[in-house]
């Protein structure tokens, strides 16, 4: 099992590195004029990713409408019209092509530590991130969420590697966008 997850994590690491060159009868190629590569999502491709600690004020980067969002946190929230370039899609789609193309993941139940693990024991942070992911692609929409505790279960769960992978790789890309370096700074923190 840790073979096949190894050959999964390798195979999503080089198509990162490579730009994305594959492609498919469902896959829009599309010329990168930064790169040169050729650069694959589907054509239907879109995503909505939000991670929060306080439910009215979340972290948002939404595809399918167009927006970011930024927690200010004692400022309530910013938010601004998106428009990703292709290779921002396509950066954003290999950080959720491992949970397209798994049919043997289980979604269906938050991705938490208490969740996926048997042990007995609870798990607690404070302040605690929650995540929500939503994506569409190939025809389908996937829907999950889950919590930091996942962090704590990657050894015993490929749900919550997987979900974590794919929740630090989005919300580095979206933090590191200048839209989102242009908002005004977050004032105080969470305790």
């Amino acid at each position: 099992m840790k073979k096949i997850l190894a050959t999964v994590l390798l195979f999503a690491f080089i198509l990162t590195l490579v730009g994305c060159q594959y492609s498919s009868v469902t896959q829009k190629p599309i010329n990168s004029q930064k790169s040169g590569q050729q650069l694959a999502f589907p054509p239907d491709f879109d995503i909505h990713f939000e991670s929060w600690i306080v439910d009215n004020r979340r972290n948002i980067i939404d595809t399918y409408k167009g927006y970011i969002q930024k927690d200010l946190i004692s400022d309530g929230v910013a938010k601004r019209t998106y428009t990703p370039s292709y290779d921002e899609l396509c950066r954003l789609y290999q950080f959720v092509i491992s949970l397209e193309n798994r049919t043997d993941l289980d979604f269906s139940k938050s991705v938490t530590y208490d969740n996926y693990t048997n042990n007995g024991l609870r798990m607690g942070m404070s302040p605690l991130t929650q995540y929500y992911l939503k994506f569409t692609a190939n025809g389908k929409t996937f829907e999950i969420t889950g919590d930091a505790t996942a962090s704590e279960c990657t050894d015993k769960s490929e749900e919550a590697l997987l979900f974590i992978e794919a929740i630090t790789g989005i919300g580095n890309f979206y933090k590191n966008t200048k839209l989102y370096k242009s908002m005004p700074e977050s004032d105080g923190g969470y305790d």
